[in-house]
Formats: structure tokens, C-alpha cells, sequence
């Protein structure tokens, strides 16, 4: 598909951008991007500071994808910044981080399961006790009522890829968000029995809750599990798992009336920009 450059200010003065999806890896942004429906023939390219976003049409609406410059929350670069950035560029009725995730139990999961956050647990915040054992303190943000009750209004998840017809589950629950790379086995356990009723967990979603908390902005997350992080974790999924993802979240905007409690409106196709 075409892309076109545009002026930020362009962006800006013209167009309405109800809802920035938010990436975190060039996989996810890759995938972001093939479901990005273009304007008029053109998906548009702009930049802001440190930031690159298309803009198209996901579902029904018209969308900024953006990716962090760094992994993880808070370094420069990471979500909060990046999505602080977002915010104040576009003025969102809606954030949506979507892409991949490490799931719970391969016995009660599949790779590619949906995992959509009722709530986020914070497991960096900690006391360490003089016996070394460890006392959790993050918060456990819920997200947004309206957006978590149109991204569960499914069990199942049908998708195409690669030639194949496939299916994925969509779990709701709370989901684990720290800094670190999970590749152990051991650790993973550790956070699990501290939070035996989480369904996953990422890197990300702490920093996007924090921006969109302090500006009163509505979020959600949603991934895809892409593997069990146990000490065997590899790549070999990651493309299909942002897929799933990414081809849940253009299902779910594809609504005209849906979000309308958002304040978010339909995009009417209207020539608006020229070469």
C-alpha cells in the first residue's frame, strides 16, 4: 500500500484520530500496519519528536500506530513516554496497546490465546524483608469498563493465516507488567504464586496506563501469547501471535456504534488530502 508523507500540523488540523495503537516490537509494528486500511488510497506517514505514526483505518476508525523506541515502561523512549507523546499529539478517545505476550500454562493455554487486561499487576513495586522474601506492592490498575466489555463479547477468536483457518481463544484476567525479559522458569512461578489468578504478562502496559491515567485517557491491553517463558523462549511464533492480535483488534473497531460512550465517530470516507 502507498504511503504518503504528511506534516504533523496537517495531521493535526485535519483529521480526527479516535483511537493510537501502541507497539512495542518491529514484529508487532509490521503486523500493525498490514490490517491499516489507507485514506483515500494512502496511508499516511507522519513524525512528531521521536516518534514515526501511520495513520489509516482499523475497523470503522481512523487510527495513529505508533511503536516505542526502547522495551519495556519506563526508559526513554519506552511506553510512557511514547505514549505521553501519542496523547498530546493526537488527543485519543482511546489507547490500545496490542501485540505479544508470555502466557500463564502450556497445560491450560495454547500458544496464540488472547489475553485481554481486566486489570494490570505491577509486579517491580516490592519490599524486600530481612528473610529475603519478597512483599509485592504495585497497584492493579482495572482498564477502561467500555472498551474491556466490546474485546470480551467472545470466547473465540476465528483467524486466517498463512493459507490456513485457525481459532484462538480470548481470556480476560489480570496481566503481570514489569521491566524484565521473563526467561526462567523459576521466576515465572515466583510471580505466579504471588498472583495465581493472572493470565500472562508483558513489559509494556505499566507505562500506558500511566500516561493515559494522568491524562484521563481510556486503555486496554491485548496480546497474544507467544511463549511460555520457561527457559526455552524463541521466535518462531511471534508473527502468528501478533497476528491473532492484530486481527482481533481491526475485528472489534470494525463497529460503527460500539464506542460511541467514547465519543468515538466512524470514519466517513471524504477526499481530504492531496499530493
Amino acid at each position: 500500500m502507498f504511503e504518503q508523507e504528511i506534516d504533523i500540523s496537517e495531521i493535526r488540523g485535519t483529521y480526527d484520530i479516535n483511537v493510537v495503537i501502541i507497539t512495542a516490537t518491529p514484529v508487532e509494528l509490521e503486523v500493525a500496519k498490514s490490517f491499516l486500511k489507507p485514506i483515500d488510497d494512502q496511508i499516511l506517514v507522519s513524525y512528531d519528536s521521536a516518534n514515526t505514526y501511520y495513520i489509516g483505518i482499523y475497523g470503522k476508525f481512523l487510527c495513529a500506530i505508533v511503536k516505542t523506541n526502547n522495551m519495556g515502561a519506563i526508559a526513554s523512549g519506552a511506553a510512557l513516554q511514547t505514549t505521553q507523546d501519542a496523547i498530546n499529539t493526537f488527543r485519543p478517545k482511546a489507547v490500545i496497546m496490542a501485540g505479544i505476550a508470555l502466557g500463564k500454562s502450556k497445560t491450560k493455554q495454547n500458544l496464540g490465546d488472547l489475553l485481554i487486561s481486566k486489570s494490570l499487576v505491577f509486579y517491580e513495586q516490592a519490599r524486600i524483608n530481612s528473610d529475603g522474601t519478597v512483599e509485592y506492592r504495585g497497584i492493579k490498575p482495572e482498564s477502561n469498563r467500555t472498551l474491556l466489555n466490546r474485546f470480551t463479547q467472545s470466547t473465540n477468536h476465528q483467524y486466517h493465516f498463512e493459507g490456513h483457518d485457525k481459532s484462538a481463544a480470548v481470556v480476560a484476567g489480570p496481566l503481570l507488567s514489569g521491566e524484565k525479559l521473563i526467561d526462567s522458569a523459576e521466576f515465572k512461578k515466583e510471580l505466579l504464586t504471588q498472583f495465581p489468578d493472572a493470565i500472562g504478562g508483558e513489559m509494556e502496559a505499566a507505562g500506558v496506563y500511566s500516561a493515559c491515567n494522568n491524562d484521563n485517557t481510556p486503555w486496554i491491553i491485548l496480546k497474544s501469547i507467544c511463549d511460555w517463558a520457561d527457559g526455552t523462549k524463541e521466535k518462531s511464533f511471534q508473527k502468528e501471535s501478533a497476528h491473532i492480535a492484530f486481527s482481533f483488534l481491526n475485528k472489534v473497531l470494525d463497529s460503527s456504534h460500539a464506542f460511541t460512550s467514547l465519543n468515538m465517530s466512524a470514519h466517513k470516507k471524504k477526499r481530504i488530502y492531496q499530493k
